[in-house]
């Protein structure tokens, strides 16, 4: 789907790389270079929490994209009519006791487990962005209790 929505976009998927690459100097993202439309493993794409934060803090501003981080369950329907409901991958968002708002998870081979959490506690947002984990939960139930009150 992603390289489908590349060529839409720019034409071939090595032009919409040229133009993420643009996109991340243009956003400050001084770690971050990409080699496919996926995100899928390459060794020639790389990036950094650091990076991830800055990038999460801006597409948190659309409020299409935040919606869409933050929504739990949603349904679609098909042109067909055939309904199908959506669970979001990040599971604490599901939980009432957690103060995460927000997320996106990942996982890959090189990368290991990913998961970027948008936390809210007493009224600040915090982004907390972890990478190569082997258990991505269980370190962030770790770091929650930490957040600054």
């Amino acid at each position: 789907a992603a390289v489908t929505l590349a060529r839409f976009h720019s034409g071939s998927e090595n032009e919409f790389v040229v133009a993420m690459n643009d996109r991340a100097q243009v956003l400050g993202l001084r770690s971050t270079h990409y080699d496919n439309a996926s995100g899928l493993d390459s060794r020639r794409q790389t990036s950094t929490p650091r990076d991830i934060a800055l990038l999460a803090t801006f597409v948190m501003r659309i409020p299409e994209i935040a919606k869409r981080m933050s929504t739990p369950v949603a349904s679609i329907t098909s042109a067909g009519g055939v309904t199908m409901s959506l669970s979001h991958t990040h599971s604490l968002l599901h939980g009432s006791q957690s103060s995460v708002i927000a997320g996106k998870t990942g996982t890959t081979d090189a990368a290991g487990q990913c998961l970027l959490s948008i936390v809210e506690e007493k009224g600040r947002q915090y982004v907390v962005v972890l990478l190569h984990s082997d258990n991505r939960y269980g370190d962030m139930n770790r770091i929650l209790p930490v957040l600054p009150e």
